[in-house]
């Protein structure tokens, strides 16, 4: 094992003002015909004998950090014994451009093969500050009383006019082992196209254990620039996993747009963990929009990220973002456990929207995140983000918490709208998101798919498979604030849409979550079947909110229409959620579906799920597409799922546990959930059409749980409604709190 006694460092500093660059390193541009510049191309190289460990990496444009992201074979990793590493990325703007075109040509990273194990890393930017920061891949961090600190941050104050951006496609493509052995492929492969993208601190495969230590990750952007008549039109990045004949076990990110985060999402297979024994863990990512944009145009290519496949187990995290300022944070996917011991686990992930928008359009491609398949345990993230703040946060797949001695776990997700459109056109691509598929008998298929398209929706502390042991405190707390103006604005949206795999496998776990509109909460549902929830003189908060202050005029909306639909099994059992919510602030909040255990001792529980509209419209119009929530069925074993379509206005879907055939025990303890919709706001000649909510649920040839919901209007509740559940309490208090306030005012509105 190597052992650093000294203090280490990784800096990268780049500054652009006035007509002047300064920076580290050599920089070569090729020009091509007619001052276009040639592709800008990394290409790995293989092996055909032994094993392949390499970074890729293929930049073009202006101010792209991949930075601090150590690429390893070595299981022994780097050791840290009273010392202290850093690194810090960090990029400025101050340019003035004037007069200007440019064309900047494809950027493609290609990962090489081999025929045993695999690790590298193939990572293509394009465009202008994009971050791919502190990502390790395949290695490990042991630190005892030291400290690891890595930051990342991106500022423009840069100043535009008049200018014409347009550029090829960013494509991230992973290598493969084709080897019939005990071979592995470990990689990440990463696609940036926009501006002030953030792809940080996510370990892949790898393990972190501190010791009286200290690992922070700062991920910050920052945009106050001044843009007039600008057109930017972008080529697509795509991210493409590698495959294997054995396991698979890889990160899949694309980004497109302005200000996305995909941060401290952690993708770890069997020897992968999180250990921290009297440390701390602490992790901020955080966009700031102050940007002023008039007369411009934007055309996105469209964001994809595909996974790779495996012949055997396969784990990987595939990652589309299109738009602004969306969140994918602190969402770790892997086969092992985070144990925290007398230490504390913090996470915070924000963004705020001042920016000035007058005269703009902008035109999505669409992001799709489309899952990989595995022929035994399939274990993945598909997450498809295209609009505007929204958030998938604290939602663990496959993981385990073991929370003792003092330890405390915090997440907070937060997204808060100030922002000024005038005259604007915002037209979406549609949001997909396509789980992969299991195909053995003896395994589990287990995932998330969720497409979110529109603006300030959350999916928020939604543990899928994940067994929580808590001797102590786990906080998730999930919010946002609008307060917004906007004026004569037109937003089309393309739809989202979250489809379920399929299994042959033993058990298909899985959540389906498609949301389009604002403000929308799918918040603390857990869905496991193996774990369990146990809780033992600590504490479990959960809290959702969103508060609407906008202010819209003479505005119109028309939805494509939101649906998630549940996959289906041919052998085993399926236990899954599907919600499709459309419109705004409606709740789907603490819902579990699973057929384990929840134990409860000296403790308390408590579980809020708030929403408040207090906005002014006038004169505006929307129409929606329609929200069908469609259940997946099984041949030969149990169903248990919930299927669950919102549309409209602040309807809670509230506290309604589909747990069959399990036992929730309280002892000495307090069981508290809260729902609460309050309507204070002001509508005066507004027309809503509704396109209808449907639930469908599904159906099985053995025994049959499932709760089917469609909710369409305004304010309805369906609240506290357990189904084949089986309470043993003792000296304890079980409360559910379920509030709908309608206190608006409503002057010549058209509802239909």
């Amino acid at each position: 094992m190597r052992v650093h006694r000294i203090a280490t460092a990784t800096m990268l500093v780049l500054e652009v003002g006035g007509w002047t660059a300064t920076g580290f390193g050599k920089a070569f541009a090729d020009t091509g015909p007619a001052g276009r510049k040639a592709k800008a191309s990394a290409q790995g190289g293989s092996s055909t004998g032994g094993e392949v460990f390499q970074q890729n990496v293929a930049q073009s444009s202006r101010q792209n950090n991949n930075c601090n992201n150590p690429n390893t074979g070595d299981t022994e990793g780097e050791s840290l014994t009273g010392s202290r590493a850093t690194g810090r990325c960090v990029t400025k703007d101050n340019s003035l451009t004037e007069f200007s075109r440019i064309h900047n040509g494809p950027v493609e990273a290609q990962g090489g093969s081999s025929i045993t194990s695999l690790a590298q890393q193939n990572t293509a930017q394009r465009g202008r500050q994009n971050n791919n920061c502190n990502n390790e891949n395949d290695s490990t961090i042991t630190v005892e009383g030291g400290r690891v600190e890595a930051r990342c941050a991106d500022e423009d104050f840069s100043f535009s006019k008049h200018t014409l951006v347009k550029g090829g496609a960013a494509r991230a493509e992973g290598g493969s082992s084709t080897l019939v052995a005990a071979t592995t492929v470990a990689q990440q492969n990463t696609a940036q196209e926009g501006r002030q993208n953030n792809n940080c601190a996510s370990p892949n495969f790898a393990a972190t254990t501190l010791d009286g230590g200290q690992e922070k990750s700062r991920c910050g952007n920052k945009d106050t620039s001044f843009s007039k008549h600008i057109r930017i039109k972008g080529g697509g990045a795509r991210a493409e996993g590698g495959s294997a004949e054995v396991d698979v076990l890889q990160q899949n990110i694309a980004q497109e747009g302005r200000q996305n985060n995909n941060c401290r999402t952690r993708g770890e297979g069997f020897v992968g963990s999180l250990s921290v024994t009297g440390g701390r863990v602490e992790t901020r990512c955080g966009n700031r929009d102050g940007s002023f944009s008039k007369h411009t145009g934007v055309k996105g290519g469209g964001a994809r990220a595909e996974g790779g496949g495996a012949e055997e187990d396969l784990f990987q995290q595939n990652i589309a973002q299109e738009g602004r300022q969306n969140n994918n944070c602190d969402n770790p996917n892997n086969n092992s456990s985070i144990t925290v011991a007398g230490g504390r686990v913090s996470t915070g992930c924000g963004n705020k929207d001042t920016s000035f928008s007058k005269h703009t359009r902008i035109k999505g491609g669409g992001a799709r995140a489309e899952g990989g398949s595995g022929g035994a345990d399939v274990s993945q993230q598909n997450i498809a983000q295209h609009g505007r703040q929204n958030n998938n946060c604290a939602s663990y797949n496959h993981s385990g918490i073991n929370l003792t001695g003092g330890g405390r776990v915090k997440s907070r997700c937060g997204n808060k709208d100030t922002s000024l459109s005038k005259h604007t056109l915002t037209r979406g691509g549609g949001a997909r998101a396509e789980g992969g598929s299991s195909g053995s008998a003896d395994f589990s298929g287990d995932q998330q798919n969720i497409a979110q398209e529109g603006r300030q929706n959350n999916h928020c502390a939604n543990p899928n498979l994940s067994s929580t042991a808590l001797d102590d405190r786990q906080k998730n707390l999930c919010g946002n604030k609008d307060g917004s103006f906007s004026k004569h604005t037109r937003i089309k949206g393309g739809g989202a849409r979250a489809e379920g795999g399929s299994s042959t496998a033993s058990y298909l776990v899985q959540q389906n979550t498609a949301q389009d509109g604002r403000q929308n909460n799918v918040c603390h549902n857990s869905n496991m079947n193996l774990g369990s929830l146990e809780v033992n003189g600590g504490r479990v908060e959960a809290s959702c909110g969103n508060k609407d202050a906008s202010f819209n005029k003479q505005t119109q909306v028309t939805r494509g229409g939101a649906r998630a639909e549940g996959g289906s099994t041919t052998a085993g059992t399926a236990l899954q959620q599907n919600v499709a919510q459309e419109g705004r602030q409606n709740n789907t909040c603490n819902n579990p579906n699973s057929d384990a255990t929840i134990t409860t001792t000296g403790d308390r529980v408590g579980i809020r799920c708030r929403n408040k509209d207090i906005s002014f419209n006038r004169k505006t119009v929307v129409k929606s597409g329609g929200a069908a929530a469609e259940g997946g069925s099984s041949t030969t074993e149990t169903v248990n799922q919930q299927n669950v379509a919102q549309e409209g206005r602040q309807n809670n879907n509230c506290a309604n546990p589909n747990l069959p055939p399990s036992v929730v025990e309280l002892s000495s303890n307090r069981l508290r959930e809260s729902c609460k919709t309050v309507d204070g706001s002001a509508n005066v000649h507004t027309t809503d059409i509704g396109g209808g909510a449907k639930a469908e649920g599904g159906s099985a040839t053995a025994a049959l749980f499932q709760q089917n919901s469609a909710q369409e209007g305004r304010q309805n509740n369906t609240c506290s409604d357990p189904n084949n559940l089986t309470l043993n309490a003792s000296g304890s208090r079980t409360q559910a709190h379920c509030v709908a306030v309608d206190r608006s005012t409503n002057l010549a509105t058209i509802n239909r």
